[in-house]
């Protein structure tokens, strides 16, 4: 009976994954440059969902940039999403912060030593 309920679960599982592999691959892409563009950038912080989101928006922006002018940074596909998400995600939390204005309020105590 156990053995039924795992082999059910794995085929919904894989079925899942399969289905849904380049809405997770971009989630989790733009996840990661939404961070790595956070702490590359100096300025306001906007909380780690916060910029997770801009992240994922930025990747999504950045594979339809990719796809539609065919500029393609190196040979690899993951590396080429990493870099163009990375790269929009700083693009628009520098506009976020040139918007917002006001002090510096950066909590990455690691820049100012």
């Amino acid at each position: 009976m156990n053995h039924l309920f795992l082999e059910t679960l794995w085929y919904y599982v894989h079925g899942f994954i399969f289905t849904y592999q380049n809405l997770l691959i971009t989630v989790i892409i733009g996840a990661i440059a939404g961070l790595v563009a956070q702490m590359i950038l100096p300025g306001r912080g906007f909380g780690m969902f916060a910029t997770m989101i801009i992240g994922i928006l930025s990747c999504v922006v950045g594979n339809k940039y990719l796809k539609h002018y065919h500029h393609y940074l190196t040979e690899y596909r993951f590396m080429n999403y990493l870099i163009c998400a990375t790269a929009t995600a700083i693009v628009v939390m520098f506009v976020i912060n040139i918007i917002r204005g006001g002090e510096d309020k950066d909590k990455t105590h690691w820049r100012h030593n």
